[in-house]
């Protein structure tokens, strides 16, 4: 994991730290191994990142980096120290999993915070057997989200939030005494306590920088205040061993209050060391008397491929993970199973339904050849069907027709139509109209004859005619 992070990370880095309504900015480009420093400025803000519309904040970043002609997009970004808070815990002695438990029981307590709505970064010390300790530190997540949207909105890509006075205290040369850094900053001053066991203390002070018409004033008694009592709650043992106060910061008014500051330390045994360049630590070198900013020292770590500690940035959430985080895992569950029930029944239809077609496809195959037979017999019977009439009735028709002429030869046919098996029209010639009429009589007496009528009648002798009559049962005698 950490290797593929590595060879994701960039060439160059912009470093930023938002301290006080200040900005301050450095790019710093990897070659062959060092960095250099392509581009530094430091700004005033007229908007706050977090109170200010997002775009608004935004557009006014994009202006100052526009200005300072910053053109790089991937940025590490150093917090203000006020928005975190330290809390130290005494470990009891329980399971590993138990203590993780243990330690979210504890941040909820004491941070007055739900799990939900804060990062959290913690380490460990041991001072011997059965004292352990933790120290949680806690941003919450709304400052976090708002700050990486607005650094979006003014086009920049961030790839770390971390604190400054942590990374300045990494890339410092350790010691195995104990050590209280301080970062002075453009309203506040950071603090930090460190022994060799771990992270002890971390906090801003708030009342030991004051503004006099418009120039920054270093209060020695207030910081020497906060410094004992910070001191003074830490174990025997360990103020003991904290020697030294490490001093960060170019501001002017700490050149001035140095001197009494130094004096006042020395009153609680602490040696006052000032960093003006950064020290190194085995990442990527840097020019010599780099100034010991916070942005430029954890610009020059990302750039090194060094794990930073701590990191605040908001990790990426999947499509995935925003899904299972709208519904509840149990409902999620219901639904997937109604789902997996809901294809097995279709596959379970689909699957008896191909077993049916298959089943009459394989009967259709044994009976198919003996259908097609009985339908070219149906054909046959339907085309043949009139060439089979038992009742013969055309040949009665002629038959009684026949018997109606003369046998003298008197009145003879010349056509015989028959239509729809019962209308019958004959035509002919007669010797005389009275062996017509005599054959008509005749062809009337017949019980199947009706409706006898003569349609032509031509001639004296002989008589052409045409007459036509109904072939059928009569309905009266």
């Amino acid at each position: 994991m950490s290797m593929a992070l590595k060879k994701k990370r960039p060439n160059s880095v912009l470093g930023l730290t938002f301290d006080g309504g200040r900005l301050e900015g450095v790019v710093l480009r990897r070659t062959n191994g060092s960095a250099e420093v392509v581009n530094r400025f430091a700004v005033d803000l007229n908007l706050s990142p977090l109170s200010a519309e997002p775009e608004l904040a935004a557009q006014e970043i994009r202006g100052h980096l526009d200005k300072a002609e910053v053109r790089e997009r991937n940025c590490v970004v150093c917090l203000p120290l006020s928005w975190a808070m330290a809390l130290q815990t005494r470990l009891p002695e329980l399971p590993e999993a138990d203590l993780v438990e243990f330690l979210q029981i504890e941040a909820e307590r004491g941070f007055s915070v739900s799990p939900e709505a804060m990062s959290i970064v913690s380490t460990r010390y041991s001072l011997g057997p059965g004292e352990s300790y933790a120290t949680q530190v806690m941003i919450p997540n709304d400052p976090l989200l708002k700050l990486e949207a607005v650094l979006r909105g003014a086009r920049l890509v961030p790839l770390a939030f971390s604190l400054g006075l942590p990374i300045l205290e990494q890339g410092s040369s350790h010691s195995t005494e104990g050590t209280v850094s301080l970062e002075v900053g453009h309203v506040t001053v950071g603090l930090q306590v460190n022994t060799r066991h771990g992270l002890m203390a971390l906090r801003t002070l708030d009342q030991v920088l004051e503004d006099v018409d418009g120039r920054q004033h270093f209060i020695v008694p207030a910081l020497y205040r906060e410094l004992r009592i910070t001191l003074g709650q830490m174990q025997p043992e360990i103020r003991a061993s904290i020697r030294k106060l490490r001093v960060y910061g170019a501001s002017p008014a700490l050149d001035t209050a140095y001197g009494e500051l130094k004096t006042r330390a020395s009153a609680l045994g602490l040696d006052v060391e000032r960093v003006a360049a950064i020290a190194p630590d085995g990442g990527v070198k840097l020019p010599p008397q780099t100034p010991a900013q916070s942005a430029t020292v954890l610009a020059a770590k990302f750039l090194s491929g060094l794990v930073i500690a701590p990191d605040f940035l908001p990790p990426k959430v999947s499509a995935w993970t925003r899904l299972t985080a709208k519904y509840s895992a149990k409902k999620l569950v219901y639904a997937a199973g109604a789902v997996v029930v809901g294809a097995l029944v279709v596959l379970g239809l689909f699957t008896v339904q191909q077993l049916e077609l298959r089943e009459l496809g394989t009967q259709w195959n044994a009976m198919s050849r003996k259908v097609r037979d009985l339908e070219e017999i149906q054909q046959d019977i339907k085309r043949f069907r009139p060439w089979f009439d038992e009742s013969v009735r055309s040949l009665s028709i002629l038959k009684r027709l026949t018997e109606a002429f003369p046998e003298e030869n008197t009145v003879t046919a010349k056509t015989l139509e028959i239509r729809d098996s019962s209308l019958v029209t004959c035509t002919g010639t007669a010797d005389s109209r009275q062996a017509l009429y005599k054959t008509l009589d005749h062809l009337r007496s017949a019980p199947q004859v009706s409706e006898i009528k003569v349609d032509q009648e031509k001639g004296a002798s002989p008589v052409q005619f045409s007459f036509n009559f109904q072939w059928g049962e009569k309905n009266q005698p």
